[in-house]
């Protein structure tokens, strides 16, 4: 349902807002489980941060410089 509702915002702030709901309920929750995956892909590393709740799932990749 979020996916959906970032989708519809209509401004950066109402995206923005959405995702503080989002972080909320990740602090919030009473189990949290995180991944972190990194790989290399033309000469650049990257991360895909994965956070899963019971009821939310965010997913998030750092592109790293050197």
């Amino acid at each position: 349902m979020l996916l959906r509702e970032l989708k519809a915002a209509k401004s950066e702030h109402e995206r923005i807002e959405l995702l503080k709901e989002a972080r909320a309920a990740v602090l919030q929750a009473p189990v949290v489980n995180m991944d972190e995956t990194g790989w290399q892909q033309e000469q650049q590393r990257a991360c895909l941060w994965t956070v899963v709740t019971d009821t939310l799932t965010v997913f998030r990749i750092d592109r790293q410089t050197d």
